[in-house]
């Protein structure tokens, strides 16, 4: 099945298609850094500093005079496809050659373990093992909703990762380390005491 490509009405200020509020991507960044008050910051910085204000004035004159020779001044990718027809497509293609992309990636990644690893040290009281079989093996290690309630902790919190949560509320009580087998036959037991208990009745 084909996807069905969309057709946007053009930008105000440009040619360029305008997905969102009338305004294209490049329009658009600009209204929001007005908007926010960061257009002006980012222009207090480049006034302070010699080499940035020197490289505007430089970008500035070349725009000029391609503007006046009539060459298209339009952004484009390697394929000569305009950005903003294909944003989706431009953004993984850069974010897959993106060295900046990587170390961002590599940075959260890092702190992300750095995180669980105090979490595990926390609710285990620094013994970093299954609060029941005592393995102590970091990679099958578990952070565990003591009173049975991870679904709804997890609804509660939305998007936001189970040891992000943690680190941001300082470690609140209610959690133990379990093992991965462990914490399954928790859940098992859960369930059967819960079955038992339904057709009892």
């Amino acid at each position: 099945m084909k996807e069905t490509e969309r057709t946007y009405p053009k930008c105000t200020y440009c040619d360029l298609p305008a997905p969102v509020k009338g305004l294209c991507r490049r329009h658009y960044k600009k209204y929001l850094a007005i908007k926010n008050g960061t257009y002006k910051k980012r222009w207090e910085k480049i006034k302070s500093d010699k080499k940035l204000l020197e490289r505007k004035r430089l970008c500035d004159k070349i725009y000029r005079e391609r503007k006046k020779a009539g060459i298209d001044t339009t952004r484009k990718r390697d394929d000569n496809a305009l950005v903003n027809q294909d944003w989706r497509k431009y953004f993984n293609s850069w974010r897959a050659s993106s060295g900046r992309a990587k170390k961002a990636g590599m940075e959260l990644h890092n702190k992300y373990y750095e995180y669980r690893i105090e979490a595990i040290n926390k609710y285990s009281n620094g013994t970093n093992k299954c609060n029941r079989c005592g393995i102590a093996d970091m990679r099958v290690l578990d952070i565990d909703h003591i009173n049975n309630d991870g679904s709804q902790h997890r609804k509660e919190i939305g998007n936001l990762n189970t040891v992000w949560w943690l680190q941001k509320n300082g470690y609140p009580e209610g959690f133990q380390i379990l093992c991965r087998n462990c914490n399954w036959i928790k859940e098992m037991d859960r369930k059967q005491s819960q079955n038992l208990e339904r057709w009892s009745d």
